[in-house]
């Protein structure tokens, strides 16, 4: 029912995570917790959904621009919640690079535009793409059939729920042409193969027993990594693995402490 060229691209040029979870089945404490590396329990307000992010809970992103990386975000960063409360001066993901009017891939060609010559970076795309709400038969009117849909056990099987599956499908596959899109523009800069590219979500898909909830669907995350000159390719593993863990591998990567 779903297609996503780019992830797959990324899998079969890294590795693919087949045990991925998220640190919660929301999107702001998710995020929080991979930007800082801290399970939820550890960050205060900042570990609940539409609070505040306390500027003493240092984000990856933080530390590499102090150790001189070009860094920034377009779409969803840190969200929905405050962060000014928090004593920020910007996004825990950075500085917006979102181009009024225009694509996601628009925000990152003018990042890379402003980047400095020579400076290692570091971006964040968090897209919209799938969170609700839907255009109603967007899925139907882009080629799909209801026959197609792949109707999880706790779900009604009928016409309605269909549909709605189709949708969300639709955009998933628009999320996963954007990265396409930016992939594409590493190409262009020849920056592609010295590049760590990671490509997840948040938390699971917006239904009912899934996001918001516990569950395999509302935790069990997709997640490919590649990093084409220091990593090898086409590896697949059933590691148990969170997001703070992701967190540990960048600061490791990047030699940030």
């Amino acid at each position: 029912m779903v297609s996503t060229p780019s992830f797959d691209r990324i899998a079969r040029e890294g590795v693919l995570f087949t045990n991925a979870f998220c640190p919660a089945p929301g999107c702001s404490p998710s995020r929080a917790a991979f930007l800082t590396g801290r399970q939820i329990w550890q960050i205060e307000h900042a570990g609940t959904h539409a609070s505040s992010f306390g500027k003493q809970y240092r984000t990856f992103m933080d530390l590499l621009d102090e150790a001189g990386y070009h860094t920034g975000y377009v779409g969803k960063g840190w969200s929905p919640g405050n962060w000014k409360a928090g004593g920020r001066e910007e996004n825990p993901a950075g500085r917006s690079y979102r181009v009024k009017g225009k694509g996601y891939e628009a925000g990152f060609e003018a990042f890379l535009k402003e980047r400095p010559k020579g400076a290692p970076f570091a971006f964040w795309f968090g897209s919209s793409d799938p969170h609700r709400g839907y255009q109603k038969g967007s899925g139907q009117a882009s080629g799909k059939t209801l026959a197609q849909a792949e109707v999880p056990p706790f779900l009604p099987d009928t016409p309605e729920v269909r549909d709605d599956l189709l949708d969300y499908a639709f955009e998933v596959e628009r999320f996963d042409r954007d990265c396409g899109k930016m992939l594409a523009l590493l190409k262009e800069t020849g920056d592609y193969d010295n590049t760590i590219i990671i490509v997840t979500s948040d938390n699971g898909m917006p239904f009912p027993y899934a996001k918001a909830n516990c569950t395999e669907f509302g935790i069990h995350m997709p997640l490919a990594m590649a990093w084409k000159a220091g990593a090898p390719a086409g590896r697949s593993s059933k590691a148990l693995l969170s997001f703070v863990d992701l967190t540990a591998t960048i600061h490791e990567a990047t030699g940030i402490k």
